[in-house]
């Protein structure tokens, strides 16, 4: 026995579309968003030009390009909830972005750190690659006094990735306006998702195009 799709989900889908093609407007129409999103498109490609074009080396590469694979569902991921008005939730795949950028950055403080994150029981592996942990090594080696690892880590997660007062700001058309369930179009949320968004996507290119040197 088939059913249809309940007709509120498509009520929903057809909401989320009408954002979409506001969303485009305003990016055509804005030359550094455009930018933006022709930079996370660029980045998209190379990764799978490494991805499905680039034979690897070694099992190291192979885990490297796995990862990479990560960023580029979340980058889709992202662009699909930006574009279609779930600022918020765009957050959670954004974190991910972040998240997996630090490691392969801390990964390329040591290539041995690859193979022993693979292979070390999760338990261990949950305390000995902490995000806390390569935030940490990583200010260390780069000198940094301030944190700023941590308070761009602790920026998404307060306002997309856990549940926080600060998160509902991300529901509002606007500022003291009651929180919207569902997707909606707010210029000002748009600009600041794909800000966010290029950032770091660009940190992650960077930590990954590390191990596919010339």
């Amino acid at each position: 026995m088939t059913m249809p799709i309940p007709e509120n989900l498509k009520l929903l889908h057809t909401g989320e579309e009408v954002v979409w093609q506001k969303s485009i407007a305003a990016i055509e129409a804005d030359p550094d968003l455009s930018l933006h999103l022709a930079m996370i498109e660029c980045v998209m490609d190379l990764l799978q030009f490494y991805r499905m074009a680039y034979d690897e080396k070694d099992e190291d590469q192979l885990i490297v390009k796995l990862l990479g694979a990560r960023i580029f569902n979340d980058l889709g991921a992202s662009i699909r909830l930006i574009l279609g008005g779930y600022y918020q939730a765009a957050g959670l795949p954004t974190r991910d972005i972040l998240e997996t950028g630090f490691l392969l950055d801390y990964f390329s403080t040591d290539p041995a750190l690859i193979q022993k994150w693979k292979t070390v029981p999760e338990e261990k592996r949950n305390k000995e690659f902490s995000q806390a942990k390569i935030r940490e090594v990583l200010d260390k080696r780069d000198g940094y006094e301030g944190k700023k690892r941590y308070e761009h880590y602790k920026l998404l997660s307060a306002i997309a990735a856990h549940p926080t007062l600060a998160g509902f700001t991300m529901l509002r058309p606007e500022p003291g306006a009651d929180a919207h369930m569902g997707p909606f179009f707010v210029p000002n949320l748009l600009t600041a998702t794909i800000q966010e968004l290029v950032k770091v996507t660009m940190t992650g290119w960077e930590n990954f195009k590390w191990f596919f040197k010339p």
